[in-house]
């Protein structure tokens, strides 16, 4: 968690920082040892973006833009830069033939979660993509966090109050 908290305090928008607390405390994302938290992406069958089908979405690649070419703006739901979700947004994005992969996010690379949706889906600068899902959504995480987030018995409150400080340590 204290990772997290030094990953989330380099993230030079404090709007982003303060977004991303909603958007992980409803969502229940697990964060992994090294401070990132991990979401999904639904893409095509080649894994490539749906939207553009430019960019390769394959395990272990890094996909990356620069950080003042994603739209900031939580109003504008629809927009640019690298899109992730949680669970409750895949059925809404893509379709049958759609593959879901498994984002690696470092809290300092969020720059926007639009307010659509619930607060399900967010836009970042920067992702690694660690794998294609290939079980039930809600099962998707614990093997990949199971060591590491589950031992440190890590919750949304304990979440909650970690970004709670940080938010209030950059506004003083």
């Amino acid at each position: 968690l204290v990772l997290f908290m030094e990953n989330l305090m380099e993230n030079p928008s404090k709007r982003a920082v303060t977004e991303l607390y909603g958007f992980l405390e409803k969502n229940n994302l697990p964060i992994t040892s090294d401070g990132h938290f991990l979401a999904y992406k639904k893409v095509r069958k080649d894994f490539l973006d749906i939207h553009s089908g430019t960019m390769s979405n394959a395990p272990g690649t890094v996909v990356e833009m620069e950080r003042n070419m994603v739209d900031d703006d939580q109003n504008r739901t629809c927009s640019t830069g690298l899109h992730f979700c949680s669970e409750s947004y895949l059925n809404h994005f893509g379709d049958s033939t759609s593959r879901t992969v498994i984002l690696k996010i470092n809290p300092r690379d969020v720059v926007s979660i639009p307010t659509d949706y619930d607060n399900a889906k967010g836009r970042a600068c920067r992702y690694e993509v660690t794998g294609e899902l290939g079980v039930d959504p809600a099962d998707a995480f614990t093997a990949s966090v199971q060591e590491t987030a589950n031992q440190a018995d890590t919750t949304a409150e304990m979440i909650r109050i970690a970004v709670e400080a940080g938010v209030k340590a950059a506004l003083a």
